[in-house]
C-alpha cells in the first residue's frame, strides 16, 4: 500500500492493482483513472477491457460476468452467464461502434439481432392488463405503419393517422379495407 499524491495505490510485486485518486475515483488494474466515472477496470491486453464478475452469495459459483473487448476494429460490451467464456457465444453483446445489440449472437448484423440457441427465434411484446403488443415502423420522425394485437385480432395500420388497412380476426377471417376474405 502506497500513498501517491493525494491518492492511494495498492501494489503487489511492483504492479498496481488498485488506485483511489484524490476525488474518490477507483481504478482496478490501472492507475490511469478518468474523470467521468467512479470505477475503471484495467485489462491484460490492448484488445480486452476490464471484467466485472458477479457471483452468487452462497456457493461461490459464477453467476455472470461483464466485459469489454475490441474485435475487427469494433468495440464491444458483452454479458456472459454461468461458465461461458470469451470463446463461447455471449447471450448479450452490444457493438459500441455500430450500435448493434445481439441476443444469442456475438456478431449482431442488425440494430437488434436475435439468434435462438435452437429452434425458432421468438420475440414477445407484452402489454399491461388489457393491453397487447405493438410493432411500429418509423422514418426519423414519422410513424409509417403499425402491426398490433387488438384482443385476439391482428391489425395492420398505415400512416401517422392510424388508418386500419387489414385485420386478421381470431377466427381466421381476413378483412382488407372494407372487404372480408374467407
Amino acid at each position: 500500500i502506497a500513498a501517491s499524491g493525494l491518492g492511494l495505490d495498492i501494489r503487489r510485486n511492483g504492479t498496481n492493482h488498485l488506485t483511489i485518486d484524490s476525488s474518490g475515483n477507483v481504478g482496478i488494474g490501472t492507475n490511469s483513472i478518468g474523470t467521468q466515472s467512479n470505477l475503471y477496470l484495467g485489462a491484460s491486453s490492448s484488445s480486452e477491457g476490464g471484467q466485472i464478475t458477479l457471483q452468487k452469495a452462497t456457493g461461490g459459483t459464477l453467476a455472470a460476468h461483464i466485459d469489454a473487448y475490441t474485435s475487427g476494429g469494433a468495440d464491444f460490451m458483452r454479458v456472459l452467464s454461468g461458465t461461458d467464456t470469451a470463446t463461447t457465444a455471449a447471450p448479450f453483446v452490444f457493438n459500441l461502434t455500430s450500435t448493434r445489440l445481439g441476443i444469442g449472437t456475438s456478431s449482431p448484423s442488425r440494430e437488434l439481432d436475435i439468434q435462438a440457441s435452437s429452434g425458432w427465434a421468438e420475440l414477445a411484446l407484452r402489454g399491461n392488463t388489457g393491453g397487447g403488443g405493438s410493432l411500429e415502423f418509423w422514418t426519423n420522425t414519422t410513424k409509417r405503419a403499425e402491426i398490433f394485437a387488438d384482443t385476439e385480432d391482428i391489425v395492420f395500420r398505415n400512416t401517422s393517422t392510424n388508418q386500419e388497412r387489414m385485420r386478421i380476426r381470431s377466427g381466421g377471417e381476413v378483412i382488407v379495407g372494407n372487404s372480408t376474405i374467407n
